[in-house]
């Protein structure tokens, strides 16, 4: 895991259609330090047992995700992990969230969400 060095989760809303078991989580992996965006990155939320890979532009999708705080680890193909926390809301049927690998630490168990 990574260490010191700002958590960059931006959550926004958009009016997509809810999945019908949960809301989805989409986003994009990037590195703005190096201006780089990573392809076939695996995004792992651990506590519910589902992953998805990143596309040539850094994008993923997760679908039918329940509300609430998730762990999420992004494993690059070169064997690199990081970890994270991300909110998806209940009134938003799809959170997306931006992950800057060059801005990513993992959160603190005093972190309020």
């Amino acid at each position: 895991m990574r260490s010191a060095r700002q958590v960059l989760v931006a959550i926004a809303a958009s009016g997509f259609c809810a999945a019908a078991h949960g809301e989805s989580l989409a986003g994009r992996v990037t590195d703005t330090m190096k201006a780089a965006v990573f392809e076939a990155a695996t995004v792992r939320l651990p506590g519910i047992g589902v992953e998805a890979k990143t596309d040539r532009n850094g994008f993923f999708r997760i679908s039918d995700v329940p509300p609430g705080v998730h762990a999420v680890v992004i494993e690059f193909p070169d064997g690199r992990s990081v970890g994270t926390r991300v909110l998806v809301r209940s009134d938003r049927p799809l959170t997306f969230s931006e992950f800057d690998y060059s801005r990513i630490v993992p959160p603190d168990e005093d972190d309020d969400y």
